[in-house]
C-alpha cells in the first residue's frame, strides 16, 4: 500500500521515472550503464536520477556479482531492481503489473546471464528486434521451468530464435542440457503451436566458450538434425551483426563491394540441384559458386557443407564460397579441413564492424 507521503510523490513523478520503473519491472535488473544507454542519459544525471529513486524506496541498488573469477578482481559496478513501493507506484499509475518485487529478484549466479541478455536487447531493440523473456516463453509453450533458454528473439523480419547465453567458460553438463532441450522442443507438435520455432542462437563470451560449444556440437547429431539453425556467436560481434546482416539481402549488398555478385535469378537453372543450405548462387572471380554465410557460425551450415559431397560437386561443377572473418577463419577451416571444394573469403573484422556501426537505428 502507498502511504500518504508516497501518494504525494507519485503525483510529482516524472515520465522518465515511470519509464525507468517499468523497465526495471520488465527486465528485472539493469546496470547503471544499461539505464544510461536505454534512456540516453548523461553519466552524472543517471547517478542523480537513480539516487533519487533509491531514496524514495522505489528501487533498490546492489553490487554486481557472479561473473567469472578474473572479473571478480575488478569493480563490476552496481545494478538496480524495482521494490514493492515502485510496483505499487506503477499500479497506481495504471500500469499492468502482476508480480511482486520478491518474484523479480535475481540470484547471484543468474545475474550475469540476465544482465548480458538485457545488454543485448538494449542494443538491438533500436534496430527493430523484440524479445520474449524466458518466463513468458515457458508459459506460452508449457516448457519446463528449469529449462536453460533465455528467451526468444524476433528479428525485424519476424524470424524467431530461441536463444541461450553462456559466460567465459561453460561445462559439458550445461551443453548437454542445452542440446537435450533443443531435441525435446523439436519433438513437440509444431502444428498445434506447442513448440518454439526450432532456430537457435547460442551467445558466448570469450574464445574458450566459443570453441567449447563448437567442439561439443560437432558430435551431437541429434540437435543438429532436428534444428533449422544453431548460430554460435560472440556477444559483442552479435550485437553488431544483427543490426543488419540477419537479412541476407543486406549482407549480399555489402559483399557486392568486394566483387561478389548474387546471380541466383539468372543462374543456369538446369544445373542447380537441391542441396541443403545451398540455395544462393554468387559469381566470384569469374565462377558461379554456392554462397555460404559462416559469419554467424551456424552449425547447421557446417553440416550442410559436409553434405555437399565431392561426387556431387564433380557433377554440379560449383564450389562453395564460405564468407567468414579473419577472426573466425582458422577455427572454421579446422572444422572443415576435409572439404576441398570450398573457397574461403575472410572479411576484415574491423572494417565490417565499422560499416555496421554506421547503420542508423530504425526507431
Amino acid at each position: 500500500m502507498l502511504t500518504k507521503t508516497d501518494t504525494q510523490k507519485v503525483k510529482r513523478i516524472q515520465k522518465l521515472d515511470l519509464d525507468i520503473l517499468e523497465s526495471l519491472y520488465k527486465y528485472r535488473a539493469l546496470s547503471t550503464a544499461q539505464i544510461r544507454k536505454m534512456f540516453n542519459l548523461s553519466k552524472m544525471y543517471t547517478y542523480k536520477k537513480m539516487r533519487i529513486l533509491q531514496n524514495t524506496g522505489w528501487v533498490h541498488k546492489a553490487w554486481i556479482k557472479g561473473f567469472a573469477a578474473p572479473q571478480r578482481k575488478k569493480r563490476q559496478g552496481v545494478y538496480f531492481r524495482i521494490g514493492e513501493t515502485g510496483i505499487a507506484c506503477l499500479r497506481k499509475q495504471g500500469y499492468p503489473v502482476e508480480r511482486k518485487a520478491s518474484q523479480l529478484r535475481v540470484s547471484e549466479n543468474f545475474l550475469p546471464y540476465l544482465l548480458s541478455t538485457n545488454d543485448l536487447m538494449i542494443d538491438l531493440m533500436s534496430f527493430g528486434w523484440r524479445m520474449l523473456d524466458s518466463r513468458e516463453v515457458k508459459r506460452k509453450y508449457s516448457l519446463n521451468r528449469g529449462d536453460s533458454l533465455q528467451g526468444i528473439l524476433t528479428s525485424p523480419g519476424d524470424k524467431e530464435y530461441v536463444f541461450y547465453m553462456l559466460m567465459e567458460k561453460t561445462t559439458k553438463p550445461t551443453l548437454t542440457k542445452i542440446a537435450q532441450e533443443m531435441e525435446s522442443y523439436s519433438a513437440l507438435d509444431a502444428t498445434k503451436g506447442e513448440r518454439p520455432i526450432p532456430h537457435y542462437i547460442i551467445f558466448v563470451r570469450g574464445q574458450e566458450s566459443y570453441q567449447q560449444v563448437n567442439n561439443f556440437f560437432n558430435s551431437r547429431t541429434g540437435a543438429i538434425t532436428s534444428s533449422g539453425q544453431i548460430k554460435v556467436m560472440p556477444l559483442f560481434f552479435a550485437k553488431m551483426y544483427f543490426r543488419l546482416f540477419d537479412d541476407k539481402k543486406e549482407l549480399l549488398k555489402y559483399l557486392s563491394r568486394f566483387g561478389i555478385e548474387d546471380v541466383t535469378a539468372r543462374a543456369n537453372l538446369t544445373q542447380i540441384k537441391s542441396y541443403n543450405g545451398l540455395s544462393t548462387v554468387v559469381r566470384h572471380e569469374g565462377e558461379e559458386k554456392y554462397f555460404v554465410n559462416l559469419l554467424d557460425s551456424d552449425l547447421i551450415k557446417m553440416h550442410d557443407i559436409h553434405s555437399y559431397r565431392k561426387e556431387q560437386y564433380e557433377l554440379d561443377g560449383r564450389k562453395m564460397l564460405a564468407i567468414t572473418t579473419n577472426a573466425l577463419i582458422n577455427k572454421q577451416q579446422e572444422m572443415l579441413q576435409a572439404i576441398k571444394h570450398i573457397d574461403w573469403y575472410p572479411l576484415d573484422h574491423h572494417e565490417m564492424i565499422d560499416y555496421l556501426s554506421q547503420v542508423p537505428p530504425t526507431d
